[in-house]
This record gives structure tokens, C-alpha cells and sequence, in this order.
């Protein structure tokens, strides 16, 4: 769990990399686009998507403050011992190792997802 909130960060905090859009306008497009599949998506998730948007997760991944909030957030509701609540204090001792591997897995992720996307599309033109 704090690995993938960490590569959120590392995503939110590099998004002019990744993206031609502003994060804030992508956050904002996401959170309607929740609302018009609102009868899709599980309870559960429902309920969360509501503190996402009130918090504005997405954009707030960014920043320090943002995160500790959600990190103090699912210390709280999980039901084990944990130490998530220091989990802020460890991505800043260690986070330009933890940025550079985001980075390498990122660059793999999207050149798996290129390939991918080449292959359905060589399919779908019976090639």
C-alpha cells in the first residue's frame, strides 16, 4: 500500500512529464467522469471516492501535507498494527533512490502499455 502511494506522488509531483494536461484539470475530469458511472462503481469505492474528491487526492499526492493526510487516513481504518503515519518521514529520507526507480518502472510501464496497444491494433487490422 505505501509503495503505490509513493508512486502516486512521484506521479502527481512529475505529471508535466507524463502529460500535456494540468493535473488539477485531469483530477477535475476524473472526479465527473466518476459521477456519470456513479451506478458502476461498488459501494465501498463510493465511499472513498468521496473523501478523494473532498481532498483532492489526486492533485494532493504532490505535496507532503497531502499525503501524510492519507497516510494517516488508511493508518486509521486499517485494522492492524502499522506504521504508515511515518511513512512521509521515510519517503523524504530515501526519496531521490525511490524517484529514480519510479522513474525506470514508469518508462517501462509505458513502453509495456505502447507495445500492447501495437498489438491489439495490428489484431484489430488483421495484421
Amino acid at each position: 500500500m505505501v509503495a503505490d502511494i509513493y508512486y502516486d506522488h512521484y506521479l502527481a509531483a512529475n505529471w508535466k512529464l507524463f502529460s500535456g494536461v494540468e493535473l488539477e484539470v485531469f483530477a477535475d475530469n476524473f472526479y465527473k467522469l466518476t459521477d456519470n458511472y456513479s451506478n458502476l462503481i461498488p459501494a465501498r469505492t463510493a465511499n472513498m471516492l468521496i473523501y478523494m474528491r473532498q481532498q483532492n487526492w489526486l492533485v494532493n499526492y504532490a505535496n507532503f501535507t497531502g499525503l501524510q493526510r492519507v497516510f494517516n487516513g488508511m493508518s486509521n481504518r486499517v485494522s492492524f498494527e502499522n506504521n504508515m503515519k511515518n511513512a512521509v518521514a521515510d519517503l523524504q529520507l530515501y526519496y531521490e533512490p525511490i524517484e529514480k526507480e519510479f522513474m525506470e518502472f514508469f518508462k517501462e510501464l509505458k513502453d509495456f502499455v505502447t507495445e500492447k496497444a501495437q498489438e491489439q491494433k495490428m489484431e484489430t487490422n488483421g495484421l
